[in-house]
């Protein structure tokens, strides 16, 4: 078994599975330590795998508890008096195989997975099948995940479904009611912009012909008309109109840039 080829997180579960198994008084690791290490993991790939096929971790987990508490307990166990069953030794073998089938540099948890869930022997596999996973479920969803990103290195989580991880999908949001959708608004839209570039208003006449219409200034004063201010009204009134159009350009999302 060479760590070496081993990505950041299946070392971590491999350490994890020891840490566990010395908590049950386990000297001998099995499958079975290795599946609650894996399901330990919420920032894993395995958990979000098992959930899209509908698995509930919670549920998992205990189930997974009741098999460790079934195991063969020896006092004061420690790590450095551990070993590996032939089981768990063959489950590694066959999840090296896995990874060299999907075409993978590095050994990661989902070949672990696939293994577990592909092994006969223990009670590990059958829990899982018992939930409805079975190896090729588990490749369906992983491509979902994966894309077509291959494990080239030891921390290839990072690179799976970098958007939905990073990223917001804006038109769910809208579907599920969670954010003001903007589709069907370009009209109110484009007033919008008009005002955070602080472009002519009109008021129509009594009469509401277009024609009549006339710009207005700021304060309502005709546009035509001579006012004289003082430097001190001028500043406080130009700090006013500032201040106005950066709060107007905040309110829509992708406002103009330019001042007003």
């Amino acid at each position: 078994m060479n760590l070496n080829k081993f990505t950041v997180k299946s070392q971590e579960a491999l350490q994890n599975a020891q840490e566990i198994a010395s908590s049950y008084g386990n000297q001998i690791l099995e499958p079975e330590h290795m599946l609650a290490a894996l399901i330990q993991d919420p920032k894993g790939t395995v958990v979000p795998v098992l959930e899209k096929l509908g698995v509930n971790p919670g549920f998992l987990k205990i189930k997974v508890n009741d098999l460790l508490g079934r195991l063969p307990k020896v006092s004061g166990v420690s790590i450095a008096s551990q070993s590996l069953s032939p089981a768990l030794g063959r489950l590694i073998e066959a999840a090296q195989k896995q990874a060299d089938d999907l075409h993978d540099e590095y050994l990661s948890t989902e070949h672990l997975l696939l293994a577990i869930v592909a092994s006969r022997e223990g009670a590990a596999g059958k829990l899982l099948r018992d939930q409805g996973v079975t190896a090729e479920s588990v490749l369906t969803v992983l491509k979902e995940i994966r894309g077509t990103q291959r494990v080239t290195d030891q921390n290839p989580e990072e690179k799976y479904q970098a958007l939905a991880r990073y990223g917001r999908d804006l038109n769910d949001m809208a579907r599920k009611g969670k954010i003001d959708p903007v589709i069907g608004r370009d009209e109110e839209i484009r007033r919008s912009f008009r005002c955070s570039r602080g472009g002519p208003r009109t008021t129509p006449s009594s009469s509401g012909s277009p024609a009549s219409a006339r710009p207005r200034s700021p304060r309502g004063s005709p546009s035509g008309s001579s006012r004289v201010m003082s430097p001190r009204r001028s500043k406080q009134r130009g700090s006013w109109r500032s201040t106005w159009a950066r709060s107007s350009r905040g309110q829509v999302s992708g406002g103009s840039s330019r001042s007003a």
